[in-house]
């Protein structure tokens, strides 16, 4: 799902991505999670609201066409949850 600006609630998803998870299960602090994702490749199955979120009012995929992610802590919540926070 993706949300935009706290406003509304679209279903959609990214069809071109690729990421990876280092899990240490005796170390959780240790683990890692990366994501790349393809801007463009954005699709909620409204092609007129794919376009306008390609545009520079959203991603502005021609700026900026590639979305990353990079975890800096992975916390241990209960049981065999845990929180992942990065930008």
């Amino acid at each position: 799902m993706v949300r935009l600006g706290g406003l509304t609630k679209v279903q959609g998803r990214f069809q071109k991505f690729e990421g990876s998870v280092d899990f240490d299960e005796k170390n959780l602090a240790a683990s890692k999670v990366n994501a790349t994702i393809q801007a463009a490749s954005i699709d909620t199955n409204v092609e007129a609201r794919d376009k306008d979120l390609r545009s520079k009012r959203f991603f502005d995929v021609e700026a900026y066409p590639t979305l990353t992610f990079a975890s800096s802590a992975v916390i241990d919540t209960k049981g065999n949850k845990g929180k992942v926070r990065g930008r």
